[in-house]
């Protein structure tokens, strides 16, 4: 069954393929989801559903799409740092951007 609870992305520093250093927030942020594909992961089928979340995502307005190593990167995790919050690749994982909670 899906969580519908509200978690925050893990951060993490990566690089972009020319080198340049971004924090995986940089890269989430914005009111879309985000497939992120880690290493040689394929990317699901054009028809998924996402566990039932597909008409949520159809009106969302998209699915941004963030590969992680593997073939064509659009981002680099030299030191590993995906891995350790996300687990081994091969894996893909849905996230959405949540603004930090302001404390009182």
């Amino acid at each position: 069954m899906f969580s519908t609870r509200i978690h925050r992305a893990p951060d993490a520093p990566c690089a972009l393929p020319d080198g340049t250093p971004v924090r995986l927030f940089d890269v989430l942020r914005g009111p879309h989801f985000t497939l992120l594909i880690l290493g040689d992961a394929a990317p699901p089928a054009p028809d998924a559903d996402f566990g039932g979340l597909a008409p949520t995502l159809g009106t969302a307005g998209c699915v941004r799409t963030i590969r992680a190593g593997g073939p064509s990167p659009d981002l680099l995790d030299q030191d590993a740092h995906l891995t350790t919050v996300y687990g081994p690749a091969p894996a893909l994982r849905l996230r959405r951007a949540v603004p930090p909670r302001p404390f009182p």
